[in-house]
């Protein structure tokens, strides 16, 4: 029986690419594509598939942003990430939500089969570990900080972060000063000139 796979990636050539190299290969199957992240929870709920591979940058829902709705929807679904970036903390960030693998885009299609192979078998890819070796203060980062971050980078206020979050905007005052003591920051500056040396931003600016 074929492993069902659902690809997200808001670039075509890039699902196409994937989806010519995993269905060369044996036992792999491609059930659905999705260009948001908002499209990728709603393909899980009707395919529940295997596995799903996202990119880390997608609009209406990052990579990161997602992990939780698909497995709400999907809990046996497992999920690889990958990303252009090669920023330490994004990466360890990635591996924190409890995926089973992070992969570059710059990787060999080689070392992302096996990789492929190696979570469908149920283990954690250790190509993932040794992408986000190494600790940052983003790490400390609960999903929900990492969320109100990405919202400041696009210039939400409370209200309106808040509303798509589903919480007050008095809830995400409260997360904003949590994030900002954690990353040891005073002022929205600094924090988004650090996020932006750890490339957590350029992942934002598309959301």
């Amino acid at each position: 029986m074929n492993s069902r796979t659902i690809l997200a990636d808001d670039h075509v050539m890039v699902r196409q690419g994937l989806k010519t190299l995993l269905e060369s290969e044996p036992g792999l199957e491609v059930v659905a594509e999705a260009e948001s992240g908002v499209e990728l929870v709603a393909q899980v709920n009707k395919h529940q598939p295997d596995l799903v591979i996202a990119d880390i940058a997608m609009p209406y829902g990052n990579g990161l942003e997602i992990v939780g709705e698909v497995r709400r929807w999907s809990p046996d679904t497992k999920i690889m990430l990958l990303t252009g970036l090669t920023s330490n903390s994004l990466l360890s960030q990635a591996v924190s939500t409890g995926v089973e693998g992070v992969f570059l885009k710059s990787d060999a299609p080689d070392v992302f089969v096996a990789g492929v192979r190696k979570v469908l078998g149920g283990a954690i890819s250790p190509h993932a570990l040794r992408l986000s070796s190494g600790s940052t203060a983003f790490n400390s980062l609960s999903p929900r900080e990492l969320q109100v971050l990405f919202g400041i980078a696009r210039g939400d206020t409370n209200a309106i972060l808040g509303e798509r979050l589903g919480i007050s905007a008095k809830t995400v005052d409260k997360r904003r000063s949590s994030l900002m003591r954690k990353l040891g920051v005073n002022s929205m500056a600094q924090l988004l000139s650090l996020s932006v040396r750890e490339g957590l931003l350029d992942m934002a600016k598309s959301v």
